[in-house]
């Protein structure tokens, strides 16, 4: 069984050397870069790489604030875990400010928030252990994210597409040349000239994983049907996929098939999150009580 070593780089300027790096392995069949990382939102490297479909992540000070909960035992595992395990979840614990007031989602009930010692963390109890386990088995163990792969998307995240203009000439090594993105060029402009303007143009947006998947999976189609319908018109053999599913790695036609599955796998929309629900709209248990579940 062939094994695909997986990268995770870190970044936190402008990203030159992350590219160079995927670059490098862009073409490597055994190694895949698959998260761009980095403590600064603001740096441009999460920019460099859109255009190469890559998942980023930023970490800050509210990344660490969680912790992680046995929900097969109740057990406080701490903030970090050496090894993961099915029965793992993450909670992450939230801050209410002082003077708030919240409604009970199931009543007219009401609860005043009020800071002790300037302490405002709303943390577990030993009676929400029940609660929280209540909560997660409300759905099926098929439907709850496993140990597969931890890097899920489990809220419907915006992304786009965008195109640079700018082209170079380079040769195509068989005594030729050929026209492809001047990315250096394009990279380089200020972002806020109107030259940057110009040359950069939004092509296509998604309003989830999903949407990206199922254009990508469109576009293969259209590409195959059109090399069969050649064929017909040329009078030649088709030898090529039947199907974008043909495309597996070990096969003459790339593994176009397995970055789809493998994105597949992750792609776990529940919907929008609520804007205006504590906690951000995740699970919030208050004195061993549930006070809202956003499962579907």
């Amino acid at each position: 069984m062939k094994i695909i070593k997986k990268l995770i780089l870190l970044a936190s300027g402008e990203g030159s050397n992350v590219e160079n790096i995927i670059k490098h392995f862009e073409l490597n069949s055994n190694i895949e870069v698959v998260l761009v990382a980095g403590n600064n939102k603001k740096a441009y490297v999460f920019e460099r790489v859109k255009k190469y479909d890559i998942d980023t992540f930023v970490f800050d000070k509210d990344f660490f604030d969680k912790k992680f909960i046995d929900i097969s035992t109740g057990e406080d595992k701490g903030e970090y875990v050496e090894k993961w395990n099915e029965n793992y979840r993450w909670v992450q614990r939230f801050i209410i400010p002082d003077g708030s007031v919240l409604t009970q989602n199931t009543s007219t009930d009401t609860y005043l928030v009020k800071a002790l010692a300037g302490q405002e963390w709303l943390g577990k109890k030993d009676s929400a252990v029940g609660s929280m386990n209540a909560l997660l088995s409300l759905k099926s163990k098929s439907d709850l994210l496993n140990n597969t792969d931890i890097n899920f998307e489990i809220s419907n995240r915006e992304s786009s597409d965008y195109e640079c203009s700018l082209t170079k000439e380079v040769d195509d090594g068989n005594g030729g040349t050929r026209t492809e993105t001047d990315y250096d060029v394009c990279y380089a402009l200020d972002r806020d000239s109107d030259e940057y303007a110009a040359a950069w143009t939004l092509v296509r947006s998604y309003t989830s994983c999903q949407g990206r998947i199922d254009y990508q999976i469109s576009q293969v189609t259209a590409q195959i049907n059109e090399q069969k319908q050649a064929a017909v018109d040329g009078g030649y053999d088709y030898n090529g996929p039947q199907s974008w599913q043909d495309m597996v790695a070990g096969s003459d036609y790339g593994d176009f098939a397995d970055y789809i599955n493998r994105d597949q796998a992750r792609c776990k929309p529940i919907g929008s999150l609520p804007t205006e629900l504590i906690n951000s709209g995740e699970p919030a248990v208050i004195n061993g009580d549930v006070v809202y579940d956003p499962t579907p």
